[in-house]
């Protein structure tokens, strides 16, 4: 034990912490990579790798030898747990719901491009279970009957223990990091768990009131995964003026432009959606039986 279980060096990567957070970066972008150039799904080192990611976190395989099943997932609280072996006196916590559905939706997107079925509907599932338990507990809309009426004003959480519940992060009080970290990174996922309802009550009440500077790297995050959910041609304006500089280093300029003019874009009819889905599942179709190469499970 020392200091990086602290999260002193790299998170507290050494001793399990936050893995549920940071590979889900890894797990989706080898999903995009395999969609975008079919030939990388059988690169043994890739799939290898990935598949390891998925098996440390979320590994559904009891008789897996290396890795514990659901090491982060709470399958009784239906969310995942920060912390590793790291004691702490307020027991376990969760900070960025965000980034655990990135993970969540990287596995369901793996599952996808590797035809292993049972797999992605295991990233589905996680999905929808955890983002009906961060809209309950997490993201807090007026009514809410599991907090405080005085905290859920604060409209998120900030960092959720097992014992209590702290407006702040773990790197700074300020609201826009508070609020930041529960909208990055910037994925489909994203809109299973921040309802409409809940974005306009966090923009009137909290976002629309801080200073959103143009050259504040914080911006960029707060214009799409919060004012651009309520005024998203507003949004679009904004981010218009963000140098490209001083963007989110998760995120690009030209991605948060999408974002703003897809939400700002009238729905789909019934006949495109239709059609959609259609193409979706005839593009990536899905075998009976899961690929020997994927996730045990």
């Amino acid at each position: 034990f020392d200091g990086g279980c602290l999260g002193r060096t790299d998170f507290g990567n050494a001793c399990y912490n936050d893995h549920h957070y940071h590979y889900g970066y890894f797990v989706v972008s080898a999903a995009i990579l395999v969609k975008l150039v079919p030939s990388m799904a059988d690169d043994v080192g890739l799939v290898t790798y990935v598949n390891s990611l998925i098996r440390d976190t979320a590994n559904p395989n009891s008789m897996d030898e290396f890795f514990p099943r659901f090491r982060s997932f709470d399958w009784f609280d239906l969310h995942s747990w920060s912390r590793g072996v790291g004691p702490s006196a307020d027991g376990k916590d969760q900070e960025s719901t965000s980034e655990e559905l990135n993970l969540l939706y990287g596995i369901y997107l793996w599952g996808g491009v590797m035809h292993d079925r049972a797999l992605r509907q295991l990233g589905a599932t996680m999905v929808a279970l955890c983002s009906v338990t961060i809209q309950e507990f997490f993201l807090m809309e007026d009514g809410n009957p599991h907090h405080p009426e005085g905290f859920v004003k604060n409209r998120v959480t900030g960092i959720f223990f097992q014992n209590r519940v702290d407006y702040t992060t773990w790197f700074g009080g300020q609201p826009k990091y508070i609020h930041s970290i529960q909208m990055l990174p910037l994925t489909p996922a994203l809109l299973m768990a921040r309802t409409p309802t809940f974005c306009k009550q966090e923009w009137d009440d909290i976002v629309s009131k801080l200073t959103l500077s143009p050259t504040d790297h914080w911006t960029s995050i707060l214009l799409t995964g919060s004012m651009a959910m309520v005024h998203p041609q507003a949004a679009y304006e904004r981010i218009l003026q963000i140098p490209t500089d001083r963007v989110d280093d998760g995120l690009t300029r030209a991605h948060a432009l999408y974002w703003a003019a897809a939400l700002a874009a009238p729905p789909p009819t019934a006949e495109a959606s239709t059609s959609q889905i259609s193409m979706a599942t005839t593009t990536l179709p899905i075998t009976a039986e899961p690929s020997t190469t994927a996730a045990p499970g």
